[in-house]
């Protein structure tokens, strides 16, 4: 019950809990005339599944150890990169302090160039 007003919701531009009496109805309705089937519980509050619905098989222990293995092994890899990509990053954009840096002004189109010197 839950579950559906809580897709109406983000789906419909409708007050789910105005409509709760309508789903209500509704989950008896298809439960009557067969096309729900409940598998646990009381009333509207419970647990629904179509009638010809299988149910969903169950992997076994080492191929879901066997494929987090696997997802743990890429992770890593995809860190090593990335770790890789920012210490390069930053060795380019750091400047020595013996450097300057010169910041030079925007120029205008046909406008003369004006150069400043330094003073030691």
């Amino acid at each position: 019950m839950q579950a559906i007003k809580k897709y109406i919701a983000a789906n419909y531009k409708i007050d789910s809990l105005k409509m709760t009496l309508d789903i209500e109805k509704f989950l008896k309705a298809a439960v009557a005339s067969g096309d729900l089937v409940k598998t646990k519980g009381k009333g509207a509050s419970c647990f629904f599944k179509f009638p010809g619905a299988q149910a969903r098989h169950r992997r076994d222990a080492s191929s879901c150890a066997r494929e987090l293995k696997q997802r743990a092994a890429k992770t890593k890899a995809k860190l090593a990169i990335t770790t890789a990509l920012k210490a390069t990053r930053e060795k380019k954009t750091r400047i020595s302090p013996n450097k300057q840096r010169i910041c030079l002004p925007k120029m205008k189109k046909n406008a003369p160039i004006k150069v400043k010197h330094q003073r030691n």
